[in-house]
């Protein structure tokens, strides 16, 4: 199969078009939103980036740059016909992998990124496929990862475009879904074959693999009246885990007046794990302003490791409230990770710790650490006449 996928050797790579997208204009502190939460639970009383499509352009051989439309010869035209018969001919491979399942030649496609020559035409027709309900389901998943991965804006726009559509003929839209759900989990796409964002980061900041522009345009979708929509984007944000992803979830669970924040469907700001020391150290200061969301800003540093669980350690010794914080520790046991130093750090606060909230908090954890300890040398005995209904003893 992979003979069939002309991806090297007759379209040529170009660098992502794609300016710098700054977060930091995003970035709202803490105490700009904090006067919101007075009243939640657990208190102590769009317009699109230009598209720059690459039907637009076909690239000379003759002098290794883009020639636009208006300068198109007959060579040129000669050269987009080409592609257009690549495209047709990848797609064709594609749909065929995608319905046999073979992933190796759906990841070389994964690979390919968001700015090959012969792309364009290639998307436009998964798209199309897309809209249609008679789709096989295996080829609707691995299309709407395809353009998911992609790394471009534009093929999210058309996923929320078709999801939305879907919803109104109320045909089943969960291939989409979970497809921008899983939109910042590499392993995910590995499992379907594709690469994650196409390989692509040129547009990201520091240690991403969602482009920046993709992430501003799902933050503009999180509030959608779609709840498919709303959820899938939800939980790519929780999975992408940066500063930007943590505040708009934050900003979110503000505005739903939300203080389960999603945490229980496994995901929201509870459930993410923050990637940099931006995210660290905004969730630390959401903690310890100890207002009804502050649990879930608490279990996401937990998520963070060491790191994390000594910031709330830190933060339960100034405790002015004992009683808050062992409401705001509810539920946050299971989020620590444990190894020998973090087992004797928690065992030495069991049984030292000033502060009553600290104290129980090491206590549960270590509680919770001795019993798995204690289920994993059980030693289980069976009894295999099964015609006597005997259960095995535990």
């Amino acid at each position: 199969m992979k003979n069939n996928i002309l991806l090297t050797g007759i379209a040529a790579f170009t660098s992502a078009i794609y300016g710098s997208w700054y977060l930091n204009s995003k970035q709202k502190t803490p105490e700009a939103v904090s006067q919101k939460v007075a009243s939640l639970g657990l208190n102590k009383d769009s317009s699109w980036p230009e598209n720059n499509s690459n039907s637009r352009f076909v690239l000379s051989d003759k002098s290794n740059s883009y020639v636009p439309d208006s300068k198109i010869t007959e060579e040129n035209q000669i050269e987009r016909g080409e592609l257009e018969r690549v495209a047709d001919r990848n797609y064709k491979s594609f749909a065929e992998a995608a319905l046999k399942g073979d992933k190796d030649v759906l990841k070389n496609f994964g690979d390919v990124g968001p700015s090959c020559e012969w792309c364009g035409k290639f998307y436009e027709q998964l798209n199309k496929d897309l809209q249609s309900p008679d789709l096989d389901p295996k080829q609707r998943t691995a299309f709407a990862r395809a353009m998911a991965s992609s790394g471009r804006v534009d093929n999210i726009q058309r996923l929320v475009d078709n999801i939305n559509s879907a919803s109104i003929r109320r045909e089943p839209v969960g291939e989409m879904t979970e497809a921008i759900a899983h939109i910042a989990d590499p392993t995910s796409q590995n499992d379907a074959g594709l690469g994650a964002s196409g390989g692509n980061t040129e547009n990201t900041s520091s240690g991403d693999t969602v482009p920046n522009d993709v992430l501003d345009y799902l933050s503009e979708h999180i509030n959608d009246k779609n709840p498919y929509l709303r959820e899938a984007v939800v939980s790519a944000l929780t999975k992408e885990g940066s500063l930007f992803a943590a505040q708009t979830l934050y900003e979110h669970s503000l505005l739903m007046a939300d203080i389960d924040g999603y945490y229980s469907e496994g995901m929201g700001i509870g459930a993410m794990k923050p990637k940099d020391e931006a995210a660290v150290n905004y969730l630390e200061k959401l903690a310890a302003e100890r207002n009804g969301l502050s649990h879930l800003a608490i279990k996401a540093l937990l998520n963070s490791g060491v790191d994390g669980l000594n910031k709330v350690i830190s933060i339960l010794k100034t405790s002015p409230d004992p009683e808050f914080d062992r409401k705001m520790m509810h539920n946050a046991v299971d989020r620590v990770k444990l190894d020998k130093n973090t087992v004797d750090t928690l065992e030495s606060l069991a049984k030292g710790a000033t502060q009553p909230a600290l104290q129980d908090f090491a206590s549960q954890v270590i509680n919770e650490h001795q019993t798995q300890i204690n289920n994993l040398n059980k030693k289980f005995e069976f009894n295999f006449d099964f015609e006597s209904g005997a259960a095995p003893p535990y």
